[in-house]
């Protein structure tokens, strides 16, 4: 913005009277010193658009200075100045106090070797040879209950008068001897023995 001196205005000599144009210092007649003109203050903006006055009207300035007081007070409301809680440390594990002697290898430098036990290579044997035994006999639709007392194959089906029934047993005789069984007998369900022999 720029301070202009309005066009058309005549200012007048303190001294002698006289009307003077502004631009002059000095009176043009009595050369008195000449007071400096009023001056207006002028927008920059363009033509024809809105002029705003440098000095804003105090209840704008005062409405400002609310709006922003009114944001700080909000916002130190609802901030959290709340320090964070502090949790108690973790204790680190509890270790043993009490020393664990240490392994001493034996004198004997060739130990002895890992030789699996007969008994749980029987029953492994034994139970293989039973899922076998039992699987074709459901395939070949003989339906049974097959058990183990001592060494003994406990056969209860009515399927024990067929032949196949006989011809299964025979096919997996040498498999169920490797499981410790020596003696196969196959009743009815009201418990008759229809055949029983040695494996």
């Amino acid at each position: 913005m720029t301070d202009t001196v309005p066009p058309g205005l005549r200012l007048t000599c303190p001294a002698c009277g006289v009307p003077v144009t502004p631009g002059y210092v000095k009176c043009p007649k009595c050369h008195a010193k000449l007071p400096p003109p009023p001056r207006i203050k002028r927008s920059t903006a363009a033509p024809g658009g809105t002029v705003v006055e440098a000095n804003q009207p105090p209840w704008l300035l005062l409405g400002a200075g609310v709006v922003l007081a009114g944001s700080v007070i909000g916002y130190l409301m609802l901030r959290d100045d709340t320090p964070p809680k502090k949790t108690a440390p973790v204790p680190a594990a509890v270790r043993p106090t009490t020393a664990v002697p240490p392994v001493v290898a034996p004198d004997d430098p060739d130990p002895p070797s890992l030789t699996p036990d007969p008994e749980v290579e029987r029953a492994e044997a034994q139970a293989a040879a039973l899922a076998t035994f039992r699987r074709e006999l459901q395939l070949e639709r003989l339906f049974a209950t097959v058990t183990v007392e001592d060494d003994r194959l406990e056969i209860r089906s009515s399927s024990c008068p067929d032949p196949a029934m006989r011809a299964k047993v025979e096919a997996h005789a040498a498999a169920l001897r490797v499981g410790g069984l020596t003696l196969v007998r196959c009743r009815l369900e009201h418990s008759e023995i229809v055949f029983e022999h040695a494996l």
